[in-house]
């Protein structure tokens, strides 16, 4: 059941993020052209186009990803709080199920940011177990051990990875982290703009994480405002999957908008 929410849900968000609403606009559009009704059909293609338009400028995309990605600071080194800490949660992300492949390339660029945060700030703690979390919807490797190997191949003592691997998205990261790490310091690893809502789901669990923010969307500043980008569509993607996500949570209960 876990796992059918889970598909559920990624199935009904992917529907309402810009690339989704567009290809309904455009089946929309096509299914009125069929059906003999072509100046009707214009409307659907246009705003579809319109949509992937807008989010794919650099403009629109800073506009949307700046107000979460802003909401907490990188972590320094010189940062005092480090030295006490006894965990760094690394939120995992996704990877490539080619079992060929070395660890590390498995990773996508965002789990491979969030990894690479998370050893930066592990030289500087080094009491810290570092936690990979992250199971697998479909059965195969679960993220969390990839993550593992792949911080164990960066060079990482084994003796300071550990492994969570059981949890599917965020909320259940946070009770399986709630669970293992209980009230000890932690710092949390994660992407700038899914970091306001981890936090939240993290404190709900009666968490006190430091956040440690990684993977940046990045914003070319050669390029020309009005020429589509297809990072854009991607950065406005994730950022309007976080919005959606603290919506949720607060319609649900889980979560408050404004701390």
């Amino acid at each position: 059941m876990e796992i059918s929410g889970f598909w559920i849900k990624r199935i009904l968000g992917q529907g309402l993020m810009p690339l989704g609403v567009s290809v309904c606009l455009s089946l929309w559009g096509m299914l009125l052209a069929l059906v003999g009704r072509p100046k009707r059909a214009v409307a659907p293609f246009v705003l579809a186009a319109s949509l992937l338009y807008a989010v794919s400028l650099d403009p629109v995309a800073a506009w949307v990803v700046a107000p979460l990605e802003r909401a907490y600071a990188p972590l320094r080194l010189d940062d005092a709080r480090l030295a006490g800490v006894r965990w760094i949660v690394v939120l995992g992300s996704s990877h490539h199920h080619d079992a060929a492949l070395p660890p590390l390339l498995r990773l996508d660029t965002v789990a491979t940011a969030r990894l690479a945060e998370a050893l930066r700030l592990a030289r500087r703690a080094p009491r810290a177990q570092v936690l990979c979390t992250g199971g697998s919807p479909t059965g195969g490797t679960p993220h969390a051990e990839v993550l593992a190997a792949a911080a164990v191949s960066l060079g990482l003592d084994a003796g300071r990875v550990a492994v969570e691997n059981a949890s599917l998205d965020t909320p259940q990261q946070m009770a399986e982290v709630a669970r293992r790490v209980g009230h000890e310091p932690l710092v949390l690893v994660t992407s700038a703009t899914h970091m306001p809502r981890a936090v939240r789901l993290a404190r709900a669990c009666g968490l006190s994480p430091i956040p440690a923010p990684a993977a940046y969307e990045c914003f070319s500043p050669d390029g020309l405002p009005f020429l589509p980008y297809a990072r854009n569509l991607l950065a406005c993607h994730r950022a309007l999957h976080e919005y959606l996500g603290l919506l949720w949570g607060w319609i649900t209960g889980r979560l408050q908008l404004w701390e």
